[in-house]
């Protein structure tokens, strides 16, 4: 059945389309979930930063 699949030379259907579109979806979801809290962490680590920089940088022009 998987070879006949592979030798099968025609064009995808619109059902092939949504199932290849759902589990594209699918992984996106999954890995945003991930990646959102990820980009959380890294922007608020980036924001201690330069938040520290800053200040670092008007205490030494103030003196």
């Amino acid at each position: 059945m998987f070879k006949t699949f592979l030798r099968d030379e025609r064009g995808q259907s619109a059902t092939e389309y949504i199932l290849i579109l759902s589990v594209i979806v699918a992984v996106v979801i999954a890995v945003g979930n991930h990646f959102k809290d990820k980009m959380k962490e890294l922007v608020n680590t980036v924001m201690e930063k330069v938040e520290g920089a800053i200040s670092n940088f008007t205490s030494a022009s103030i003196k």
